[in-house]
């Protein structure tokens, strides 16, 4: 009776888990589509995040969705460099198998080399690949570009930028509560006092 109440647990522990990752793998779909749609796009050389302001108001609910979207838009990113620091160590541990088989074997055929990758690759463990480490982002809302003039109804302080208006910015990494925010026209000032 205790085994089967065990399992029972383990079973129902597992369905659960394979549902939250569901969810969070359709969530990281649904934002590469908003990043192929323009809405999204990340800038890996400065950790930053531009995030159109239709999609912003949209998400700005309340602060629990706006929380949540980052920490989704956060793991997606740490999700990519991870992809990609897997695929420059491998690609880096395949080309020191083949030079080190070519010693042996000058005269290997593609299908040698195609082997000695994939025997490589199978040798390889999680654990020894090193994992990007846990940083936080910028953000920036970005909205439409509009007439300069205040009738049309545009923000004061928005900075106009190639892709549209700046409107607010902020920082987020995942052990904020709440992401740090502020708007362009209070963050301008002091980024002009640094120059």
């Amino acid at each position: 009776m205790k085994n089967w109440f065990k399992n029972f647990k383990e079973r129902r522990a597992q369905r659960r888990k394979l549902r939250e990752n569901g969810k969070l793998f359709e969530a990281f779909r649904t934002l590469e589509l908003m990043e192929q749609g323009g809405q999204l796009w990340f800038d890996e050389e400065h950790r930053r995040l531009m995030i159109g302001s239709k999609l912003a108001v949209l998400m700005m609910k309340n602060a629990d969705t706006w929380t949540k979207f980052l920490d989704v838009c956060w793991q997606w990113q740490y999700l990519r460099e991870s992809w990609k620091a897997m695929e420059v160590y491998m690609q880096k541990e395949e080309l020191a198998a083949i030079r080190k088989a070519m010693k042996q074997w000058p005269q290997m055929s593609r299908r040698d080399i195609e082997r000695v990758k994939e025997a490589r690759r199978l040798e390889i463990a999680q654990s020894d690949i090193e994992p990007p480490k846990v940083r936080e982002f910028e953000f920036f809302v970005i909205g439409a570009d509009v007439p300069a003039d205040d009738s049309a109804g545009v923000v004061a302080g928005a900075e106009a930028v190639p892709g549209g208006r700046i409107f607010l910015v902020g920082s987020y990494g995942p052990g904020m509560e709440y992401p740090e925010m502020a708007s362009w026209e209070e963050v301008r000032p002091l980024i002009d006092k640094r120059q």
